[in-house]
């Protein structure tokens, strides 16, 4: 039998899945979950460390093998750039392949396109280590993008997987069935030639826009560059979020698939200052009843 921290973490799952995160109270949750509202308080103190908790323990498996396959590619490169083809192998197929994703594929659709401010901040507290690490992947692969354009078309490939597991529904009726999204070995080929065709296209004449450093204060990839240059940053740095300031990732490298492998429930495994982040703007100290 499930012990109560499991069982409610499930039935939160389930919940913020069907219902969404703000239209859900926690109420509701310990009724599913068939516990009373004292063991949420116990577990997770806030809902705020509750969504954290529900979401980490699906993203921090996913984000290991993410980085352990980044890690063996860049250990195959050598000195050398890792593939295009490969980085965004290592990025996406953990998602859309994840053997369970059926599971949990509308919470990971909720968790990408939510706008409330405190839902942001919970998943960017999650990815940011990681994706600070491919984000460095993809200069090295893509040195002739600027900062900014790296930064679009990672937001459109962030996109495309948000799509593909919130939507596939869509797909189904528009084909009459002939395009089934749950056939991974189906999907991840398709998605990951379109994926590589828009990272590499040419870059759009841009020459309308405002200059590129003062660009740099709201879409930085590492510091202001100067437009047309195709030196890319030192290092890759996460625009500033709502969940906090941007996160540098853990030790000279960045996250490692050691720094994201925790237990479920975990709220700070994902960067240094996860557990800070994904708790802005929560309540201190014992949960309402009323949320």
């Amino acid at each position: 039998m499930a012990d109560t921290k499991e069982l409610i973490l499930d039935a939160a799952e389930q919940l913020f899945s069907q219902r969404g995160f703000d239209a859900t109270s926690l109420r509701q949750i310990t009724a599913k979950a068939e516990v009373n509202l004292a063991a949420v308080n116990y577990h997770f103190q806030s809902k705020e460390a509750l969504i954290a908790a529900v979401f980490s323990r699906r993203m921090g498996p996913i984000n290991a093998a993410r980085l352990k396959a980044l890690d063996r590619m860049e250990a195959e490169a050598g000195d050398s750039p890792v593939p295009l083809e490969k980085i965004l192998e290592a990025f996406v197929g953990p998602v859309l392949c994840h053997p369970d994703i059926r599971r949990f594929k509308p919470l990971m659709a909720r968790m990408y396109t939510e706008a409330e401010d405190r839902i942001q901040g919970i998943f960017i507290a999650a990815v940011a280590g990681v994706v600070a690490r491919f984000g460095r992947a993809f200069q090295r692969a893509l040195p002739e993008l600027s900062p900014r354009e790296l930064h679009w078309r990672l937001h459109f490939l962030i996109g495309m997987m948000a799509h593909a597991l919130g939507a596939e529904h869509l797909i189904r009726a528009v084909s009459h069935g002939l395009c089934d999204p749950a056939d991974c070995e189906a999907l991840l080929p398709r998605i990951l030639a379109f994926a590589k065709a828009g990272m590499t296209a040419p870059p759009p004449d841009t020459s309308s826009e405002e200059d590129t450093t003062r660009a740099g204060a709201s879409c930085s990839l590492g510091g202001p560059k100067s437009r047309g240059t195709a030196e890319p940053p030192a290092e890759f740095v996460p625009p500033d979020g709502p969940g906090g300031g941007a996160t540098k990732p853990p030790g000279p490298e960045g996250a490692t698939a050691e720094s994201v492998a925790e237990g479920p429930g975990r709220v700070d495994s994902f960067d240094v200052n996860s557990k800070e982040r994904a708790a802005a703007g929560s309540t201190a100290g014992f949960v309402r009843e009323d949320r």
